[in-house]
């Protein structure tokens, strides 16, 4: 699948509730087996950047047959992908990266003495 994406991470908690909601249609016996408190624990884990894919052009082998050529899907209507949620306000978290490379070599000299 070809697409374009579009990244809806504003409001982590909507996309929080979004994606329980989504989870929980498709897979009700693990969420009803769950307690509560524990979903609610869960929360860190719960938080998601949404990424909506608009599709643009999808490739299929018939009967997984890698020998023919793929069919091709492509839209009647090409429409554009919506824009993404703006840039969060003010400075980033920075990068994790503080210092020049070090030369991997010095420092595994001796590992295998």
């Amino acid at each position: 699948m070809q697409g374009l994406a579009t990244v809806r991470d504003a409001d982590l908690r909507a996309n929080s509730t979004r994606y329980l909601e989504v989870s929980n249609a498709r897979f009700p016996q693990i969420y009803a087996s769950t307690p509560t408190a524990m979903l609610r624990g869960m929360a860190f884990y719960w938080a998601r950047i949404w990424i909506e894919v608009t599709p643009v052009r999808v490739l299929w082998w018939p009967n997984g047959d890698l020998d023919v050529a793929p069919q091709t899907w492509m839209p009647a209507n090409a429409r554009p992908a919506p824009p993404s949620d703006p840039a969060p306000a003010g400075r980033g978290a920075g990068s994790w990266k503080t210092a020049a490379p070090v030369d991997w070599t010095v420092r595994t000299r001796g590992a295998l003495d």
